[in-house]
């Protein structure tokens, strides 16, 4: 089963390592490719998590499209700008995924949109989401601490 999760945001993300110092100030051990240039970042991303590779898909998205596909969402505002995660089936990839996508909410100011339960996440709830799910998928994978 393919999740999404959407990064509804004041401003863009200027660069990779913007990004990835957002992650490193959650504290999550998460590290993408800096050699991307998130403007233009489209498809699948491998990034590194606890020594081990995660896949997820990241681009940046329309708002007006997701405003259209979900439009019995009232999401507070119009925002300028947005991303989209995807993941598979992979737990990792799902944690992947949410702590990359909460920690851009996070930096750039906005919200997380998970729809599959119709959750629109300010930032601080947003990082406790990512937490919650990273203790979740550890414990499932038999691991602790992220």
């Amino acid at each position: 089963m393919t999740m999404d999760f959407y990064m509804l945001c004041n401003r863009p993300l200027i660069s990779a390592e913007e990004w990835q110092s957002a992650i490193d100030d959650l504290g999550f051990n998460l590290k993408i490719p800096l050699t991307r240039d998130v403007a233009t970042a489209y498809g699948a991303m491998t990034a590194m998590w606890r020594g081990e590779p995660v896949v997820f898909e990241f681009s940046a998205f329309p708002y007006d499209e997701i405003q259209e596909c979900y439009f019995d969402i009232d999401f507070g505002q119009t925002w300028p700008n947005a991303y989209v995660m995807y993941t598979g089936s992979s737990f990792s990839g799902l944690a992947g995924a949410i702590m990359a996508g909460v920690a851009i909410v996070n930096r750039t100011g906005g919200r997380f949109f998970e729809p599959q339960e119709s959750l629109i996440l300010k930032p601080d709830e947003a990082v406790r989401y990512a937490h919650r799910t990273v203790d979740e998928v550890l414990a499932i994978m038999g691991r602790t601490q992220h």
